[in-house]
Order: C-alpha cells, then structure tokens, then sequence
C-alpha cells in the first residue's frame, strides 16, 4: 500500500474534468466524475490496466527524478493527458 501512495492524487485532464486516484483497501482505484470506480491492476513500471474492462491502460508519467507528474489513459478511441495537480 505504501508504493501505491505515491499514485495518489487528482489529476486534471482539463479544468472541467479531474480525476482522482486513490488507495482503498490495499488497492489503487482511479475515479472519474460520472463514472464509477475502477480497481487498477499493476502491470508493470508505472502502468496498470483497469480490472473488467479490456483495452483500458493507465500509465503514471514521471520527471527526470522519478516523480509522479501525470498520468496517461491509453483507451481503444485514443490517449488522453491528465496533468497531476
């Protein structure tokens, strides 16, 4: 749980639409306003897949030192670009 930390956050993918990721239970979850919660499952380096649903990837963007500064959904109608707030 404690690696999983340094994911959490918000995450703006514009000023109208933040997302949230979150450990609950043990467990990375990543939130959209007006969709449920989805349970994240480690992929490997900073990538994780969403659970039940295929083709759906979340990867955490980092700086030069290894900090979390965005994420990318990569989803079967394109990436998206969230930056960390």
């Amino acid at each position: 749980a404690a690696q999983l930390a340094q994911y959490e956050g918000d995450y703006a993918f514009s000023e109208a639409v933040v997302s949230k990721v979150y450990v609950k239970g043990g467990k990375l979850y990543f939130f959209v306003p007006g969709q449920p919660e989805y349970e994240l499952a480690y992929i490997g380096g900073n990538s994780f897949t969403i659970k039940n649903l295929t083709g759906f990837t979340i990867r955490f963007d980092t700086d030069a030192g290894g900090k979390i500064t965005g994420l990318t959904s990569i989803q079967p109608n394109g990436k998206f670009a969230a930056k960390r707030k």
